[in-house]
């Protein structure tokens, strides 16, 4: 009598610490800040999903249950989810750790890190299961990008500055060269045009350096953003140009009613006068130049357009102008910084710029955004 009384309290003495050791892992599950997820090991089939794995696939239990792991991830990343399953199956491994994309139901993509590991189902008709805990990284990853993506632009740059600068340097080498033996035989007419070839050169590098450096102060270099009126600067830049708009025999037409940005208007003024330049040098190659400034308020940002009547720009070079030194018509004089500068000028903005042109003779158009006041 005893001694079954005695089993009898062990029994229940085992029932109650399995019962804590379940209620403490049901408070660690559904408590952590990491997404955990039990699934069974033969059917794939999620059996629980803990409140922070709802946040990261941005979805609920139901649905989690419902599409299945294979159904949140990235179809890019399936197979090698399923590959890895079939060797835990397989007994080949008990864990495995993976990077993998979910998809949200907006298709938004999240990275994360995910550590899966094979348990046993309690009970004698519950199968093996596996755990897996995961660790939202996507803005770690994003910063690992436009890491990798800044090196290599500054490897692309570091490359092109020392290539351009080279040609002015070989120029003046060669014609010091010619100087020198034009020296020795007298000749001034050679002398002079000799000279003039050098100065050139050294004008076309002091120019360049003076875009680089001018480059290189946006965003370091910052002046405070104010309220301005975008149809007054526009105004002012044009006045201070006529004498070039002259040269070309252009026109500008600056829209009235504009709206006013809030910005900073000495970055500002440097953008429209560039592209109002570039404008005015290629039109000009096919047409008297004649260039329009407008802007409007579109989807809650300001959007200015900076249209000309000029040769326009084949859809597949929209891209490719606004990098450095990059030129498509080396016969037009520049440094080829002057819209790599503009681009730069708009994304400390927090803006974008975009060019509208079909090519073939019909003209370009240069829009970017600003923040309203």
């Amino acid at each position: 009598m005893q001694a079954k009384q005695l089993s009898a309290e062990c029994i229940q003495c085992r029932k109650t610490i399995i019962a804590e050791a379940e209620a403490r892992f049901r408070t660690i599950f559904s408590s952590s800040p990491v997404g955990i997820v039990l699934a069974d090991l033969d059917s794939d089939e999620i059996l629980e999903a803990n409140d922070a794995y709802c946040k990261i696939v941005g979805r609920s239990r139901e649905s989690i249950v419902d599409n299945g792991w294979q159904g949140l991830t990235h179809p890019d990343d399936v197979a090698e989810g399923a590959a890895r399953l079939d060797m835990l199956r397989q007994g080949k491994i008990t864990e495995y750790n993976l990077l993998k994309r979910y998809l949200k139901p907006d298709d938004e993509v999240v990275w994360a890190r995910i550590e899966v590991t094979l348990v046993n189902g309690y009970g004698s008709d519950i199968g093996p299961q596996y755990l897996v805990t995961v660790v939202d990284v996507t803005e770690r990853k994003q910063f690992e990008e436009q890491l990798e993506k800044k090196n290599t632009e500054l490897e692309r740059f570091t490359y092109t500055v020392s290539h351009e600068l080279k040609s002015p340097l070989v120029t003046i080498n060669g014609f010091m060269g010619l100087l020198e033996q034009d020296l020795e035989t007298g000749d001034s007419e050679k002398i002079h045009k000799d000279m003039q070839m050098i100065t050139s050169a050294v004008r076309t590098m002091g120019r360049q350096l003076d875009n680089l450096l001018e480059l290189s102060r946006v965003g370091r270099v910052v002046h405070p953003s104010e309220t301005f009126s975008l149809s007054r600067l526009c105004k002012g830049v044009t006045k201070r140009m006529a004498g070039v708009v002259e040269q070309y025999q252009g026109e500008v037409n600056i829209e009235t009613n504009m709206p006013d940005v809030y910005a900073d208007p000495v970055r500002i003024r440097e953008v429209i006068q560039n592209l109002v330049e570039n404008a005015l040098k290629f039109s000009s190659q096919v047409r008297p130049p004649k260039i329009t400034i407008g802007a409007q308020v579109e989807d809650g940002k300001i959007v200015c357009r900076i249209s000309d009547n000029g040769p326009g720009i084949d859809p597949r070079y929209h891209e490719r102008v606004f990098e450095l030194f990059d030129r498509l018509d080396a016969r037009i004089p520049g440094t080829g910084i002057g819209l790599a500068l503009v681009k730069r000028n708009i994304e400390v903005h927090d803006g974008e710029i975009w060019i509208e042109s079909e090519g073939d003779g019909q003209g370009t158009v240069f829009c970017f955004t600003l923040p309203p006041t």
